[in-house]
């Protein structure tokens, strides 16, 4: 979840501040105490809702209505187990693919058929990609993009690693898996670094990270989350283009938001690191925090708007294949739209306490 957006939420919890009535709620929700931290929605063919499930190691399934179906996957390291999902995507003819950054490898499971899995194992060093690539949780972008045409899957590396840690120009290498050569290569997500009686890292609050989509037609979209701008690469070709260019207003990282953000830290963090995430931290939030690409080439991306953000909501706003702006509107709560097709947006809910939530949306009434 980002950092920012459970700010918002703990903000808006705390001072009481209102919704308006126009902010959009979702037609079905499931709210289900078997879900632990979500780490990825995804949507079968007979529009069954697939939640990957950090803290039990398991995808869950639920109907369309939202009522439960299935659980499978465990904590483990046999056939069909995970150690750590960090992100999942639908492939061709149905088929689930689950990262597991921990147990460096991807399993894929017929949706037909869940007890049965297969298994690829992700390429080391010798492979041309750094090992890094399926680290802990600072480390590269968690996830994999699967090509509609199912025979590519994107996974990422060169992330942050104690080797690199004081360089400026970090980068986050996109690949197709097995292969070496990049297809696209992007700034890594910006951290703080404590060196003082030790070396400790973390994730900068409201710093810069790179967001990454793939859209219907193979291409890798990505943009740095400080403005709204959105690059699109042809794999095939390798030609990059800018497809979505936007306007923002900045919103300030006050004294209030920061302090919010160190508390959520942890009580851990020593008096000098305190001090140092005052000074270093950045001057605004960023620009946007997600985007997901439906399966008309539409690009929905969640943007930090001031007036959304004092009524504790979420902003969208779409645009088409060639960068026009379709729609703007205001989702009710925090909520990060996963998937977008069949006439269907589904998303993960927040609260102000870090309880999670699966909203489906009817995508005529957004548009």
């Amino acid at each position: 979840m980002s950092t920012s957006l459970f700010v918002i939420a703990l903000l808006a919890h705390l001072l009481g501040l209102g919704v308006p009535d126009d902010p959009h709620q979702p037609e079905v929700q499931i709210e289900d105490d078997r879900i632990g931290l979500v780490q990825g929605i995804d949507v079968d063919e007979q529009g069954r809702v697939y939640v990957g499930d950090y803290i039990n190691m398991q995808v869950h399934r639920y109907m369309p209505d939202g009522t439960y179906d299935d659980s499978f996957g465990g904590r483990g390291q046999g056939p069909g187990e995970f150690q750590a999902i960090s992100g999942m995507d639908m492939g061709p003819n149905d088929s689930l693919f689950v990262h597991d950054r921990m147990a460096r490898r991807i399993v894929a499971f017929s949706t037909g058929n869940e007890r049965r899995s297969t298994t690829t194992t992700l390429p080391s060093r010798d492979d041309g990609l750094s090992s890094s690539m399926i680290g802990g949780p600072l480390v590269g972008l968690h996830g994999i993009w699967v090509l509609p045409d199912g025979e590519k899957v994107v996974v990422s590396g060169r992330g942050f690693s104690p080797e690199n840690r004081n360089e400026k120009d970090r980068s986050i290498r996109l690949h197709f898996l097995g292969e070496e050569d990049a297809i696209a290569t992007v700034p890594d997500r910006e951290f703080i670094v404590f060196e003082n009686g030790g070396f400790s890292v973390r994730l900068m609050p409201f710093g810069q990270r790179p967001v990454v989509a793939v859209d219907q037609e193979g291409h890798v979209l990505y943009g740095m989350n400080e403005q709204i701008e959105i690059q699109r690469v042809d794999p095939a070709s390798g030609n990059t283009e800018t497809v979505v260019e936007d306007n923002h207003t900045p919103i300030p990282v006050t004294d209030e938001l920061l302090e919010t953000e160190i508390q959520r830290m942890g009580s851990e963090l020593s008096s000098d690191q305190v001090e140092q995430l005052r000074r270093e931290a950045p001057d605004a939030m960023p620009a946007f925090e997600h985007m997901v690409v439906d399966t008309e080439n539409r690009t929905w991306i969640a943007v930090n708007d001031p007036d959304a953000f004092d009524e504790g909501n979420t902003m969208y706003r779409v645009f088409d294949e060639s960068g026009q702006q379709l729609s703007e509107f205001t989702l009710e709560g925090i909520v990060f739209l996963q998937v977008v097709k069949d006439g269907k947006a589904y998303g993960i809910r927040t609260s102000s306490s870090g309880a999670q939530k699966v909203d489906i949306y009817n995508v005529t009434n957004l548009l």
